[in-house]
């Protein structure tokens, strides 16, 4: 299978659309992400959420006044961010088509902000993802905003070893190969999570390269993805803003950077 057959094969399986609302680091994830665009997002216009996924952040954009548009290549994202979308009022849906990252239909600057929460990731080759880098600085208006997300390359590590999987001989191995090379694995299956694991200054370097303007990057989750008493802290209200509030004063610490699971750049194209 290729890429792109891999990366549809694993999100018929998983279950994207609960994983934002339903498991703690998900939660975590969502609310850290919504808090960056909070405060890095323009106060209105045109978003491309490209690889949208079932459609979380669009709608929670839609309900802020935003006009939404999601692109996603899997069918099961599509129809259900549709569902999504429709069960929502008139004035706050947003539109959903299929549509992969190298390559939206839209015009040349139709777009305020591009989201690209997935893409960068699951493109594994170097020449992928620099194809839908340009191809969001051509949407863009110029002072246009891209927010792109990356995995960390030292997330697997980290994760096996939280999971309690490090053990075996075959676990090891895969971690090594994840930390020489970047790919989630060398024999994927059908199924199989499929992606490039970014080094904080390789992602804003990628972005930097295709011509953007003001690269900066912020780590997603910090330490706190790691953190085995995650759950009752978010059940909390007190404990959590506590924890968000400790991780916004983190989350541009160099060294710490990697240590997030998810990885948040944003970059302007040039006026």
């Amino acid at each position: 299978m290729d890429g792109d057959e891999l990366v549809r094969a694993h999100y018929s399986q998983a279950e994207e659309g609960k994983r934002l609302h339903e498991t703690p680091n998900g939660v975590l994830e969502r609310l850290r992400t919504w808090d960056l665009f909070e405060r890095s997002l323009p106060a209105h216009g045109v978003v491309y959420d490209v690889g949208g996924g079932a459609g979380a952040h669009s709608a929670w954009l839609a309900d802020r006044g935003y006009l939404v548009e999601l692109f996603d290549p899997v069918p099961r994202h599509v129809s259900e961010a549709t569902a999504v979308s429709q069960a929502r009022s008139p004035g706050r849906r947003f539109v959903v088509e299929q549509g992969d990252a190298r390559s939206i239909p839209r015009g040349d600057g139709s777009a305020d902000v591009v989201l690209m929460l997935g893409p960068l990731y699951h493109l594994v080759e170097t020449s992928e993802r620099r194809q839908a880098l340009i191809e969001a600085r051509r949407l863009l208006k110029p002072g246009g905003l891209l927010v792109a997300a990356g995995i960390s390359r030292f997330a697997w590590l980290m994760d096996a070893y939280r999971k309690g999987v490090a053990d075996s001989a075959e676990i090891q191995a895969s971690i090594t190969y994840n930390l020489r090379t970047g790919r989630s694995n060398a024999d994927p299956a059908p199924g199989a999570f499929w992606a490039y694991f970014h080094r904080p200054q390789e992602l804003t370097g990628e972005i930097t390269a295709a011509g953007f303007e003001n690269v900066a990057i912020a780590g997603v989750e910090g330490f706190a993805w790691m953190l085995p008493d995650l759950n009752a802290i978010l059940d909390s209200p007190a404990s959590a803003e506590a924890l968000l509030d400790q991780l916004r004063t983190v989350e541009s610490e160099p060294s710490i950077v990697g240590a997030s699971a998810h990885l948040l750049a944003q970059g302007v194209k040039p006026v």
